[in-house]
């Protein structure tokens, strides 16, 4: 019981170190340029939601969201078309060797020498 509780803590604590880059991420992304060349732990002195706004206009962020939808449903529409012909592929070969062991008697529990 001791052993689990202190494997869970041991999780939390891994999952808050994993977690810290993005809060950090996240806290600078409200901060001016100056505070963040200042120092990227503290919290922002004011809050600037204006850096959404400038990112969304300067990186033509729609369109880039665009790019990636389409670039996603074709990778993952080639990927289930090519993985489908080949589970069909594969199975029909385990089928025909698992047909023809079946059919040698490989499989069967009969191997009586006096039938």
């Amino acid at each position: 019981m001791i052993r689990r509780g202190f494997g869970e803590i041991v999780a939390v604590l891994i999952a808050l170190l994993f977690l810290l880059p993005i809060l950090f991420a996240l806290l600078n992304s409200f901060k001016t340029n100056g505070e963040m060349l200042r120092s990227f732990v503290s919290w922002p002195e004011s809050w600037q939601f204006g850096n959404y706004k400038q990112v969304w206009k300067d990186m033509h962020y729609p369109r880039a969201l665009w790019n990636t939808v389409l670039v996603t449903l074709f990778g993952v529409g080639f990927t289930l078309l090519f993985s489908a012909m080949a589970a069909y592929r594969i199975s029909r070969l385990l089928a025909a060797h698992v047909l023809h062991a079946v059919h040698d008697g490989a499989l069967s529990d009969n191997h009586d020498s006096a039938r």
